[in-house]
């Protein structure tokens, strides 16, 4: 084990920091982290609480850990000059994650272990959520690896303080723990992410990092899809004996009464109203899915110009949804739609509010025989990230130069389009919606990235037409 030596004005710029030698056992979960990471466990509990010490009087302060009432003189060896960057770049990285929405603060705990390893399958680092601590092994080891480990288990730390539970058994494995494999795979592609951009910051703008091959793609193994996994039941707070509950059912027609009165097409009544979607089917997820609720409306008999009623109806749907981003029913946002009744709709589960039936009832096995290519589904998701991650960067790069900005535009537009047509493309084929390029669609969008993209687009646009 060593200890790091830090002058008092590198403190000050440590901020929340606090780098500890080890002193104690990690917990159950923090080992199945490292079987996660390393391969490797021993069946351990948590024990002991972190101490903190004063700043001592010398311009250079002694980290270690207290055994005895005295620090122990064989934690004390020689700075080395890759540690000393290690409190730097650890310290640029949680900033860089606070500064760009991830919640860090309180920041942890540091602990780095230089203890020797052996073997293939060595330990890379762990979270301790009741202490609010990372552990990141660092015996030989490269030096980008150990910061990237440490942007991993930041990203449990921001897990931790959102009040995820991260309390698993150390019999607990991730292909067999669903809860488990959700919280490590979060870890895996937001801290490879966020690393990355920090990278790319770090190398274009702070000169930190020299080399761009500090910039990694992002691996298809980090991209999770355990949100589109198929549930053994309807969701129980909205289906009852197999209908749906009587009071999400009135409130839903109510609302659907507010927003038709909202559209302002008094001539002409709606056929039906409806939910579809997730909830509406087994395959919901408790933080992904909306209640899709949808106004049937026959658009030729608002007028003959179906192609302008369509846009006219999507405006207003648009502001709706934005005035009602709060509305919700049992925690699951209320997204309202107008749906011409001559349009094809892809889905296998309809519900009719009007009715109070079924028009299209959802089977489990139908969604389990769908078959979709997982291996083909991560690549992709993990390139589209790459390619938009490039676009951003390149756009921060361009400096108010309109030549670069316009291929920005042109490729970030040119690739929102793609996404949409190879989605729209399987559906309008009859395909299910569990198929790839929906999933691919969604996935996306629940990492946020066609949120990025579409900024992207609107940010390059308003930027080549404006005048200074």
């Amino acid at each position: 084990m060593k200890t790091i030596y830090i002058t008092k004005e590198q403190i000050s710029k440590i901020k929340d920091f606090e780098l500890l030698s080890e002193n104690k056992v990690p917990s159950a979960q923090d080992q199945v982290k490292n079987k996660v990471n390393a391969g490797v466990m021993d069946a351990v509990t948590a024990c002991g609480t972190m101490e903190e010490g004063a700043e001592p009087e010398s311009d250079k302060y002694e980290l270690g850990v207290e055994k005895g009432g005295a620090i122990s003189p064989n934690y004390h060896v020689n700075e080395e000059k890759e540690e000393d960057s290690f409190k730097k770049y650890f310290n640029e990285i949680a900033e860089f994650m606070e500064e760009n929405g991830l919640k860090v603060s309180p920041f942890p705990k540091i602990n780095l272990d230089w203890s020797e390893q052996d073997g293939l399958f060595i330990r890379t680092g762990f979270y301790s959520p009741e202490e609010k601590e990372i552990t990141v092994f660092c015996k030989d080891r490269h030096p980008k690896d150990i910061l990237r480990t440490f942007a991993h288990e930041m990203i449990h730390h921001s897990q931790n303080l959102r009040g995820i539970n991260l309390s698993f058994s150390s019999a607990d494995d991730v292909k067999d723990n669903e809860e488990l494999e959700k919280v490590e795979s979060e870890a895996y592609l937001k801290g490879n992410i966020y690393f990355r951009k920090w990278t790319e910051y770090a190398n274009s703008e702070k000169g930190v990092l020299k080399e761009s091959k500090l910039i990694d793609e992002t691996s298809s193994d980090d991209v999770d899809l355990s949100s589109f996994n198929i549930k053994h039941e309807l969701n129980p707070k909205f289906w009852k004996n197999n209908l749906l509950d009587s009071r999400v059912r009135l409130r839903l027609m109510d609302i659907a009464d507010d927003f038709i009165d909202f559209l302002g097409v008094d001539w002409v009544k709606p056929d039906d109203i409806i939910i579809t979607g997730s909830l509406a089917n087994f395959n919901w997820n408790k933080k992904y899915s909306d209640i899709d609720l949808h106004v049937l409306m026959d658009f030729s008999k608002v007028d003959k110009r179906t192609d302008f009623v369509k846009k006219y109806f999507d405006s207003l749907k648009n502001q709706w949804n934005e005035d009602h981003e709060d509305l919700k029913i049992f925690g699951f946002p209320v997204e309202v739609y107008v749906q011409d009744t001559n349009e094809s709709h892809a889905s296998s589960g309809v519900y009719s509010l009007d009715k109070n039936k079924w028009l299209t009832e959802p089977k489990r096995e139908n969604l389990a025989k769908a078959k979709v290519n997982k291996s083909f589904i991560r690549s992709k998701v993990a390139k589209y990230i790459d390619n938009i991650e490039e676009l951003i960067n390149d756009y921060k790069n361009t400096k108010n130069d309109n030549h670069k900005t316009e291929k920005v535009y042109a490729k970030s537009n040119k690739l929102w389009n793609d996404i949409k047509n190879e989605r729209k493309k399987e559906l309008s084929n009859g395909k299910s919606e569990i198929s790839n390029g929906n999933i691919i669609f969604k996935c996306l969008r629940r990492l946020g990235y066609l949120d990025k993209l579409y900024n992207l687009k609107q940010q390059t646009y308003d930027n080549l037409n404006s005048l200074r």
